[in-house]
């Protein structure tokens, strides 16, 4: 069953409307796709959705990585790649 946008559109107005809270309010949209499989390359979802309003604080990128991995990562633009040496330190550093 196809939803309508404007369907959508409408509850979301509703809802921005209703009574305001003493505290930050958020809403959530959840969407239940069924009769999709999606381990069939064909009906993958691969969707970007803008915020309307980006996170203020700057987004960090650790990876868990040794050997080639690890190269790629750093070479992607993570902010940090630890390998299994540093997880043991942490791990015995209660």
């Amino acid at each position: 069953m196809p939803i309508e946008k404007d369907a959508v559109l409408k509850a979301l107005d509703e809802v921005r409307k209703a009574k305001k809270k003493n505290f930050a309010q958020s809403v959530d949209l959840i969407f239940n796709l069924t009769d999709i499989d999606l381990k069939k390359p064909e009906n993958r979802l691969n969707e970007t959705v803008d915020l309307p309003y980006p996170p203020k604080k700057e987004t960090k990128i650790v990876v868990f990585a040794t050997g080639d991995l690890a190269t790629r990562a750093k070479a992607s633009g993570a902010n940090q790649v630890m390998g299994r040496e540093d997880l043991d330190r942490f791990g015995g550093n209660k």
